[in-house]
């Protein structure tokens, strides 16, 4: 839904100038780094989300960090750009930002593209892979070192197969070829530990 224009004015007036400056900087940076170009509303946003984490981290509060290693190796481009964003606001305009907010940025960068039809999902999918790593880890008992190369490999085959899962395009069973299926039979085979997992 379009915003009307009365709800935009209003939304203006309640931001203040300096992270509405903040934000345009931070856009046009990232913009040009990204070479795409975000929705007419996102300024406006993150200008929003800039003034109340000054209020929030003024007074205190502490925010969680949001599937922090998910993103990273699900957006990585849109993670760097949010790891300069955060050191950028910090360095130029002294605002004190813990590193949760990389988090933050990456979703309102991975959100605000005009092409974000195809990412609508992107809590629902963290959410997903999140759960997914805790029943791995509860089911044997070892925590996944979440900094190494396997793990982002892992990762990203999870997500082709969870936004495969989530599409509306229903691929043919390959289970249907003889040969795939024998390596499949005897691969379950071999790992029956693993077999139970999958299927949980």
């Amino acid at each position: 839904m379009v915003p009307k224009q009365d709800d935009i004015k209003e939304s203006i007036d309640d931001v203040d100038d300096q992270s509405l400056q903040m934000a345009e900087k931070v856009a046009v940076h990232a913009e040009s780094f990204l070479n795409k170009e975000f929705t007419g509303n996102f300024i406006l946003s993150l200008a929003g989300h800039i003034q109340y984490l000054e209020e929030k981290y003024r007074d205190h509060v502490e925010i969680p960090e949001p599937f922090h290693y998910e993103l990273k190796y699900l957006y990585p481009t849109e993670y760097r750009i949010a790891e300069w964003a955060v050191n950028y606001l910090q360095e130029e305009f002294n605002v004190e930002m813990p590193t949760a907010e990389v988090s933050f940025f990456t979703l309102h960068f991975v959100n605000g593209l005009v092409e974000s039809g195809s990412v609508k999902n992107v809590v629902e999918l963290s959410d997903i892979l999140n759960e997914t790593i805790e029943i791995i880890e509860r089911e044997t008992g070892e925590v996944m070192d979440r900094e190494t190369i396997s793990f982002s490999r892992f990762i990203i085959h999870l997500r082709y197969f969870v936004i495969r899962s989530l599409s509306s395009v229903q691929k043919k069973d390959t289970n249907e070829n003889s040969d795939f299926k024998k390596i499949y039979d005897l691969t379950f085979e071999m790992y029956p530990q693993e077999k139970q997992i999958i299927k949980k």
